[in-house]
């Protein structure tokens, strides 16, 4: 899906879109899987004993990069369409979400890498795989649950 701005074109109620292309799913959209992905963050954190504070700011601190990787990757409406598809075969469904949500979770932890570089956690290995790990895992599931919804 192209537009003719390098603006992302954000869902409105009565956006035309391409056939077979379907509108971001309620708990699906870019903003609800990165608020998703950086309060996990953010508790896995302070579990580990950084302080509140910081452990919010540090979650934080990776939303634009999240957004500009799903943005790159339309993935709101790739989520929407994959969970959409009419399937004959509802094990082919399953298997292609469960693709794209091992897809979505490279995706994440290649926009939180493309942050955890600073020195904040280069000294802590397992600060910065546990976040890359909380990551993840946290969008994985998310698109995972799609399998038990019929969401049409």
């Amino acid at each position: 899906m192209q537009t003719n701005s390098n603006s992302y074109p954000h869902y409105k109620k009565n956006l035309e879109l391409p056939k077979g292309l379907y509108p971001p799913i309620d708990g699906y959209t870019h903003q609800e899987l990165i608020s998703e992905i950086c309060y996990n963050i953010c508790v896995f954190l302070v579990e580990n004993k950084i302080n509140h504070i910081i452990a919010k700011k540090q979650s934080l601190y990776f939303v634009q990069s999240l957004t500009d990787f799903f943005e790159k990757e339309y993935l709101e409406y790739k989520i929407s369409t994959y969970a959409n598809k009419n399937y004959d075969d509802k094990e082919f469904k399953s298997i292609n979400l469960k693709r794209l949500a091992e897809n979505c979770g490279t995706i994440t932890t290649q926009a939180i890498q493309s942050k955890l570089n600073d020195e904040a956690f280069a000294a802590n290995k397992n600060l910065h795989f546990g976040i890359l790990n909380v990551a993840y895992k946290t969008i994985k599931e998310r698109i995972l649950t799609l399998s038990f919804i019929e969401v049409i």
